[in-house]
């Protein structure tokens, strides 16, 4: 959608761009394994990065991770999978405030 100054969008319009804006991010699987990426790097102003960071939780030990067998510290694999989140996450409030608005508008 082409940029315009506030008072030019329709409500759908503005509508879409804000939900496009303050959605939250979704953040794809690992491209190697198929598993949930984890935040590898996030805030000072720059993109979070995510990764397959090849942890799994140790049985019968709570709270306690290992690497996977075959997998260490910045292998191939955390970097095939290294996927860079630019949006800086999503805001809630806004998102429930489209919603109440979209909501009266049915009224």
């Amino acid at each position: 959608m082409e940029y315009k100054e506030a008072h030019e969008y329709s409500d759908a319009e503005l509508i879409q761009v804000l939900t496009e804006r303050y959605r939250p991010s979704e953040i794809p699987p690992c491209r190697v394994c198929g598993k949930s990426l984890t935040i590898q790097a996030i805030g000072g102003g720059k993109p979070t990065w995510w990764g397959c960071s090849g942890f799994e939780d140790v049985p019968g030990k709570p709270n306690e991770l290992r690497y996977t067998k075959g997998r260490h510290g910045a292998d191939e694999h955390y970097s095939q999978s290294r996927y860079e989140d630019r949006r800086a996450g999503g805001d809630s409030r806004v998102m429930e405030l489209i919603k109440r608005f979209l909501d009266a508008c049915e009224v």
